[in-house]
């Protein structure tokens, strides 16, 4: 038998379901497509985090005058490497979401958050979290640049 996620929120309010997390809801579908869409959505937050990083270690360097480019030129490849980063940050949450089974308005409210510079870091790293629990329980292997289906 199937498991939706409204079922799955129904037994949870009856106390007979064994999944209580939003993780389990997407097991429980243990749909190849919902474990990928996830996987890439986890490696776009990976890839994200390595974008927004180098931006950073990048103005480091030039405004501590280690590299030898003008300021203009340096602002705009910090500028766009930061909303590189944010966008690849924004898709990945939301693909994250998808692979979760969350419904569409709450993908657009994690989105919509994501734009709050205190609550995005936790959005972020929540959903992070969720996904690598998800995809190991689903026989994924998570290594540094994201995770891989086990052989």
């Amino acid at each position: 038998m199937g498991h939706t996620l409204a079922n799955l929120v129904t037994e949870s309010n009856s106390g007979t379901s064994q999944y209580d997390t939003v993780a389990g809801a997407a097991l429980a579908a243990n749909t190849a497509e919902a474990m990928e869409t996830m996987a890439a959505g986890h490696r776009l937050i990976l890839y994200a985090t390595l974008a927004f990083f180098s931006a950073l270690f990048f103005a480091m360097l030039v405004y501590a005058r280690n590299l030898p480019v003008p300021d203009s030129i340096a602002n705009i490849a910090v500028v766009v490497g930061i909303v590189a980063a944010s966008i690849m940050a924004l898709f990945g949450v939301f693909r994250v979401a998808i692979g979760m089974g969350y419904a569409l308005w709450v993908r657009i409210l994690l989105t919509i958050l994501l734009f709050l510079p205190p609550i995005n870091i936790f959005i972020i790293l929540l959903r992070f979290d969720r996904a690598i629990k998800a995809l190991r329980r689903a026989g994924y292997r998570i290594g540094f640049l994201g995770a891989s289906k086990s052989a």
